[in-house]
C-alpha cells in the first residue's frame, strides 16, 4: 500500500539520489564488508585511515557522510588493504 508520501512523490527513489550518493553507499558498503571480514578491529582501521573509531562507526551505519577527500581515502585505505 502506498503512502501519502509516496503518493505526493516524498518517497525517494535510486533514481533521484543526489549526484555521487549512489558511489557513496557503494564504497561505505565495501567498508563494512572489509570491517566485517577483517581481522583487525575498529579502533586499529580507524587509526590506519587516520580518524576516530566512532568516525569509522558512523560512517558504517550511515550516522555520517564523508565528504570529498575523505571518500578518496577510504578508497585508498580499501585499495591498499584489501586482497
Amino acid at each position: 500500500m502506498r503512502t501519502n508520501k509516496d503518493q505526493m512523490g516524498g518517497g525517494k527513489q535510486t533514481s533521484e539520489l543526489p549526484p555521487g550518493e549512489l558511489e557513496r553507499r557503494k564504497l561505505l558498503a565495501e567498508l563494512s564488508e572489509f570491517v566485517a571480514d577483517s581481522d583487525l578491529s575498529i579502533p586499529r582501521i580507524a587509526q590506519l585511515m587516520g580518524v576516530a573509531s566512532g568516525t569509522v562507526t558512523a560512517w558504517i551505519s550511515g550516522a555520517a557522510k564523508p565528504q570529498g577527500n575523505k571518500l578518496r581515502e577510504i578508497r585508498g585505505f580499501l585499495d591498499s588493504h584489501s586482497p
